[in-house]
């Protein structure tokens, strides 16, 4: 199965009740926490996962998302964009922070070749059906973009690696490495949102 990041190109449902929630958490509203992590801990679990690749690295994660949710919503902002990318950018930067440091470089490297089954938390046969149909169709998407795009998007988000890292690993200068992720990014949304084809 392909990772859930790219999974997170839907927008939700009621992108106004979740910048409510984000609102309310600002005020320090404890109900409000709780409905959103009843709302996105599968998917943001989901993410963190695909990044780190360890259970009881993600389940740790995850509620460390909620206490930085919980901790800077005050700096939530519209402007920037809608409470739905926000958590997710959190989440994508916690763990891939985590990916980088040498305590987790270190714990991987002792856990190197021993499997250990992954169960999601709480996933239900509708969420589990729901996750494979969406990864076939970002598998399509991903199929369909240039490869040069494709290398880049699973090295930035599956990776951990930096824009900078990626134009020295790859020999291409930086702003290279930039219009790739981007193009990537915008021609995948399209493909997704559009139902495919092309």
């Amino acid at each position: 199965m392909f990772p859930v990041f790219f999974l997170t190109v839907k927008l939700t449902d009621n992108p106004r009740k979740e910048n409510e929630l984000i609102e309310r958490i600002a005020g320090k509203d404890e109900k409000a926490l709780s409905e959103l992590y009843d709302r996105y801990a599968k998917l943001l679990y989901s993410v963190i996962l695909a990044i780190v690749k360890d259970q009881k690295e993600a389940e740790e994660l995850l509620q460390e998302v909620f206490i930085t949710v919980w901790n800077k919503s005050s700096l939530f902002s519209l402007k920037k964009g809608n409470a739905y990318s926000w958590l997710v950018a959190i989440t994508r930067n916690i763990a891939i922070d985590r990916i980088r440091s040498k305590k987790f470089k270190d714990h991987r490297s002792l856990m190197e070749g021993i499997e250990l089954p992954l169960e999601n938390i709480d996933t239900s046969p509708l969420d589990a059906m729901i996750i494979v149909e969406r990864s076939l169709i970002v598998n399509e998407a991903l199929s369909k973009i240039p490869h040069e795009q494709k290398e880049t998007i699973m090295l930035t988000y599956f990776e951990g690696y930096s824009q900078k890292e990626i134009a020295e690993l790859l020999g291409i200068p930086l702003g290279t490495v930039k219009t790739r992720i981007r193009m990537g990014m915008q021609k995948l949304q399209t493909l997704i949102l559009s139902g495919i084809e092309q």
